[in-house]
């Protein structure tokens, strides 16, 4: 039935309007467009966003160094409900740092949740010396990538199939306008030699 229902768009018959033609045109154009265009934009936004992403995380790692701090707070304890492997959960505490000029410092850095005062942890210095967040890891920057891809493709399959949507609305209209218009002209034939 439905190959049957395919085909006779293409095929010539008395039945057949242009209306039909136009819409399984439009049915190939946007299944070769899920087929084709879908991934291919997912892939070049997941490659471009890579990247990107890849030039950020190399200058990253020849700005910023780790250096080993000693915490001069205790970090909170996890709370009971984090749903997270031991060593996940990191806070904001307050350390000290030898430079290598010998100079100490203190800034804010990360630590494991419940480490204790005097216990150490990496700080990560930009080159100035200042205090900063870790480089970009490359386990990120791949899931950013996978993500912003799959949103670039979700949004391109989601275009193709509204526009398929609004024109086969307009192409239905159409074709019951050509019907009525039909029926008007037939209709008063009709019921003359039915009567």
């Amino acid at each position: 039935m439905l190959r049957t229902g395919w085909s006779r768009r293409w095929r010539r018959n008395p039945l057949r309007r242009r209306w039909d033609v136009m819409d399984a045109w439009l049915g190939l154009i946007v299944t070769l467009g899920l087929l084709l265009a879908v991934p291919a934009v997912a892939v070049s936004v997941a490659l471009a966003v890579h990247s990107g992403l890849s030039g950020t995380v190399r200058e990253q790692n020849l700005q910023r160094h780790p250096v080993q701090a000693v915490l001069l707070q205790d970090a909170p304890a996890a709370p009971p409900a984090a749903d997270s492997t031991p060593g996940q959960v990191r806070y904001d505490v307050k350390v000290r740092w030898t430079a290598p000029d010998g100079s100490q410092h203190t800034g804010v850095a990360g630590a494991t949740a419940g480490q204790k005062k005097g216990s150490r942890t990496t700080a990560w210095l930009d080159s100035a010396g200042r205090p900063t967040g870790p480089p970009v890891s490359g386990a990120r920057v791949l899931s950013d990538s996978l993500a912003l891809g799959f949103i670039a493709g979700s949004g391109a399959a989601l275009a193709l199939l509204g526009t398929r949507w609004a024109v086969r609305h307009t192409l239905d209209r159409r074709r019951l306008d050509a019907w009525d218009r039909d029926w008007a002209e037939v209709e008063p034939r009709w019921r003359h030699h039915h009567i």
